[in-house]
């Protein structure tokens, strides 16, 4: 292989990657363009932040709806119809 083919094998391979890098890139602003739109976020620590609070009051939810559920088959458990 001389000089020039491995010049052009490897220009090949850096327009190649420059692309995924640019895909890559066009990707992640759309992604923090729908963080921001959908849920005010102007980074990933903001997001984090918020799914870590999210993720809070879906834990409080679940264990009231659990004490709600737990009443409700206690007091209509021996009804009959």
């Amino acid at each position: 292989m001389t000089d020039l083919d491995k010049l052009a094998k490897l220009k090949k391979k850096t327009v190649s990657l420059q692309r995924e890098a640019d895909k890559a890139q066009g990707s992640l602003n759309q992604l923090l363009a729908q963080l921001k739109e959908e849920f005010d976020c102007s980074d990933l620590i903001e997001a984090e932040a918020l799914l870590v609070q999210f993720e809070t009051e879906e834990k409080k939810a679940a264990k009231a709806f659990r004490k709600a559920m737990e009443k409700f088959e206690k007091e209509w458990s021996n009804a009959t119809p």
